[in-house]
């Protein structure tokens, strides 16, 4: 094991892992439900009483599905991407 590995870990680093855990599958459950044109899949991404924002748009989940939606023909495919400024990886 690493030296600096604490034998109790931190509940605050512990809570954070799990919070990025679970706004990542929202992430991907908003691309895969756009990608395959799945309204309600989408929709549950959001809280119910949300707005988005959307470059000129600004408003309501079900007027931004509405407007989204119509404009895609076919099924999609996205890539999420996470860029790091100054990482000293």
């Amino acid at each position: 094991m690493p030296q600096d590995f604490a034998d109790t870990p931190d509940p605050a680093a512990l809570t954070r892992l799990v919070d990025e855990h679970e706004i990542r599958q929202v992430l991907h459950r908003y691309c895969r439900g756009i990608d395959r044109m799945d309204r309600e899949l989408v929709a549950a991404c959001y809280h119910p009483d949300a707005t988005d924002e959307h470059g000129s748009f600004s408003g309501g989940v079900d007027a931004f599905l509405d407007l989204s939606l119509i404009h895609i023909s076919e099924p999609t495919r996205r890539r999420l991407e996470s860029r790091v400024a100054g990482c000293a990886c």
